[in-house]
Formats: structure tokens, sequence, C-alpha cells
């Protein structure tokens, strides 16, 4: 089982990438429009009918329509289209025509998909979807009905984001779950990550394990449920899972729940990801909830792809990188090593787990008066082309490079060095630098303290090297210079958590 953090808007775009590759190149097209009902999986006879999402996107669209060609699932299953949007389709005989205003179109209609007699284990049906318009020329993308009896876990609150929160705050994420399957579950399992700074209450019901790659922690929790969840019937953990926010937090921390049919931890898992138990006396309790009538609720995804829960919280404590220059001590033809890079020097971490890139990236630029012949593996070369940057690969002789740190945490206090060899050239011209803001990345780094987003890289003369030593600080970055990212969390880029559980 893959922790996966599914996003509507993410996956929104990609639909929208793949609809128009598939869509025929019109004669005369004034914009675009499209289409995408995926392939889904609805539960047998019995299970209480679930709403599917279908994407239509479009602009400068005249007389946009899409229609569904409803004859292969007759006898399996009965659609209706609830919601807002539903008033934009009408179903006559065995055709669904769904019609939008003239402009701009971006909907998410809502199918609804309850079963029949005919939906029983293991039947198919293909559902074409034509769309057209006045501007452009119709296509048809069959989409894959398939019937499989068993629960259909969905979670019903998806979390809460953005939350504010300060030091010591105690934080929940809500969890509730309803089964629109046609069997009942016995138990329930969830599986909680955790970012750095959120500590998790410890339940006798849940192992622990610590989270490496962003310094946090998963934890994984098994509930029997007395009778079990059956089809149409909801439960949800009281007062949520409990955490509360550590004194060296980051400005950003997050928390993902995902809910399965309940199992134990798989040994291979609990072995590998050091899973262990941590009593406290405190117990993990689920309640019964109510499930929403699936006429009005809106699932948008299917299977396990519904069965996710995600929460965020900005805490207000500033955090401070500062550039790690060197002075370098040689004579000309000497070669010597320079420990280069950032300290994060607090008062909080940073992580940067929601958008699945490193945490860090700094930037040098080699003095006039030396060659670097020691690059490390995670740096590359950037060559200036153009207008813009290219990347050359970790080779040597290039005047700008780009590092990385590719972990997804950088606590208070770390620092973090690479070695670089330089081979003294000549005993004058520019200085290099260390910086947080590299040739050829975006806008300036800003953070609580910008006067120390630049070392230099200075010659010392003769004698033996002194490395690693941060130097002098240069203000006013010009505009050309680009920066690191900022760890933004946003929905569109949330990514999956690094984890697998077998």
């Amino acid at each position: 089982m893959r922790l996966h953090i599914p996003r509507r808007l993410l996956a929104v775009g990609a639909v929208a990438a793949a609809a128009i590759a598939l869509a025929p190149a019109p004669a005369h097209a004034a914009g675009y429009f499209g289409a995408q009902f995926d392939d889904l999986t609805m539960g047998a006879s019995g299970a209480p009918g679930k709403v599917y999402p279908l994407y239509v996107f479009g602009e400068d669209v005249t007389g946009g329509k899409v229609v569904l060609d409803l004859a292969a699932l007759d006898g399996i299953a009965k659609v209706s289209f609830p919601g807002p949007d539903g008033e934009k389709c009408k179903v006559a005989d065995k055709t669904a025509t769904c019609s939008f205003a003239d402009g701009g179109v971006d909907s998410i209609i809502s199918v609804l998909l309850q079963p029949l007699a005919g939906a029983t284990e293991g039947a198919t049906a293909e559902v074409p979807v034509t769309t057209s318009s006045a501007d452009n020329e119709p296509y048809t993308v069959n989409t894959k009905v398939t019937v499989k009896s068993g629960a259909d876990l969905i979670v019903l609150d998806q979390g809460k984001y953005d939350q504010d929160a300060k030091i010591g705050d105690d934080v929940s994420m809500p969890m509730v779950v309803g089964n629109v399957g046609d069997k009942a579950a016995p138990s329930l399992s969830f599986t909680f990550s955790l970012t750095h700074g959120i500590t998790p209450v410890e339940y006798e019901e849940c192992e622990y394990a610590v989270w490496d790659e962003a310094q946090g922690t998963h934890v994984y929790c098994t509930l029997p449920i007395e009778g079990g969840l059956g089809p149409n019937e909801a439960v949800e953990i009281e007062g949520g899972f409990q955490g509360r926010i550590a004194a060296d937090t980051s400005t950003f921390e997050r928390g993902t729940s995902i809910v399965d049919v309940g199992d134990d931890l798989p040994a291979q898992a609990r072995t590998r990801m050091g899973f262990a138990e941590r009593g406290s006396g405190k117990h993990l309790k689920l309640v019964p909830a109510t499930l929403p009538s699936q006429r009005t609720a809106r699932v948008v995804e299917i299977d396990t792809r519904d069965n996710w829960a995600d929460s965020s919280w900005n805490i207000k404590t500033p955090f401070d990188l500062a550039a790690i220059g060197a002075d370098l001590a040689g004579g000309v033809g000497d070669t010597v090593t320079a420990k280069l890079g950032v300290k994060n020097t607090g008062p909080s971490s940073s992580n940067s787990v929601s958008s699945g890139e490193p945490i860090l990236m700094f930037g040098i630029t080699v003095p006039e008066w030396a060659k670097l012949v020691g690059v490390p593996k995670q740096c590359e070369a950037i060559e200036k082309v153009g207008d813009g940057y290219e990347g050359r690969g970790s080779k040597p002789g290039y005047t700008y490079y780009h590092c990385w740190n590719q972990s997804y945490f950088f606590g208070a206090g770390e620092t973090y060095t690479l070695d670089f060899k330089f081979e003294i050239t000549g005993d004058s011209g520019a200085d290099g630098v260390s910086t947080l803001t590299p040739v050829g990345r975006g806008e300036p780094w800003s953070d609580a303290n910008n006067a120390n987003n630049e070392a230099k890289i200075a010659h010392a003369g003769g004698g033996l090297p002194v490395t690693g030593v941060q130097v002098g600080l240069i203000a006013g970055v010009g505009g050309a210079l680009v920066a690191l990212g900022v760890v933004v969390f946003t929905m569109a880029r949330r990514r999956r958590m690094p984890v697998e559980l077998s």
C-alpha cells in the first residue's frame, strides 16, 4: 500500500492535457473544449451508489456539449446528475447530454451511479463520452465501468488546510469514513504521516515509526468495529487524531491520513521501517457518524483513491538561512578544498514534504582567480545560453553551479556543506560567491534575515587553506539573480508522501 495524496486540481490539469492531446485538430478552433470521465469501479448490487466526477474544461467555447451513451449500463446502473452543476445534464432514453454556456468552461459534473440487479462481480460496460462544440470537431473517448463486490471506503471529511497555529498548540486531524460498497468492513486501519513539527499523541491502538526523509512520524492504527461498518454507514475518530506543535517546528507543517479495510501491519513494513508500540493508556476511538446522501455528497475519487484526508498548519515562527563561504589560502597552482553551503540559524526548522522538491538549493559563482576542478555530485554546472541558462552536469571548469540537498527536512542549527576543489590560477580578479540565490533561478531568496544570503569565496593568499568559514556578506542581489523557492503549500502541487508499506 503506497501512501498517496490525490489532488483534484493536479488531476484536472493532467486530464485536460490528455484530453486535448486526444482531440483531433479543428480547422478553425477559436479556443479549446474537452472532457474526461475516468475509468471507474462501482459497487455491486446492494451498494447505495456513488458519485464520480466528469471533468469539463475549455476556453472561448461556443455551443459546448458532452454526450454520454448509457446503453451499455442498461440493467447495471441507474445514472443521474446530482449537485449544483447537475442541471446542465439531461437524460433521455439511454443518452445523457450536458450543455454549457458559451465562454470559459471549468466544471466538475457529479455523476451518480446506483447499482441495479445486473451489477454483479466482474460485470463491465463501456460508456462512450463524446465532446463537441461549434469550433471543435467531435471526438469520443470510452470510459470503462467495472463492477466489484466488497467494501468501498470513502473519507467524508478530507481535512483542513492552512490553519493558523503556534508552538505548543494542540491540533487534530479529522477522519470521517463511510462505506458505499455492498459488503461490510470488519475493521479499519489508519495510516497517519506527520511532518517533524507535529508530535503525535501515543495511542494504545497504534504503532509508530520515524519518517526519515521528513524527520517526522508514521503511525499505523487498527480499530475493530463491532458488527462491522456496513453499506451506507459511517464512523469517525472521536476528536480526530491528536498531536501538538513542537518547539522546533517549521513554519509549515502537514499531516496526512489514509484509511483501509483493517489489517495487521505487514511484518516486512514493521521491520523495514521500525514500527513499534508506544503504550500510554490513551485510546483512539471510533464513534458513529452520518453518511450524507450520495445524491448530494461529492466523492471525486474511486476505490482507494478517495481514502485520504489531509491537514496543514501555518506556524508563525521565522527561520533564517545563511550562506557559507570560504577563504582560500594558497598560491598560484595550489589546489584547495573549501566547504561551501548553507546554515539554518533558526529559530525554526524547515520542510518541503508538501512540494515534493528537495528542501535546499544553493549556488556558487567561481572566483575569477580560480578554476573549479572538483565538483560534488550534488551540483550541476550552469552555462548561459542566449537569454537563459542550461545545465551541463557535474562537470568542472564552469563559472556557475547549482547544488541540492535531497532531503525534505533542514533542522534549526543544522549546517549543510559540500566539498569543492579549487585550483588557484592567479592573484587578481573578482572573488566568488556562495549564494542562496543562484544564477538563473527566479526571484531572490528572502527569509528572516536577507543580509546573510550571500558569502564570499575569497583569496587569503599563501599558506595553508582555511575552509568552511563564512566571510563578507553581500547585500543588494540583482534582479537577474534567482532564488531558491520557499516551501509553499498549494493545492495544485501537493505530492505523494514517499513511503511504501508493502
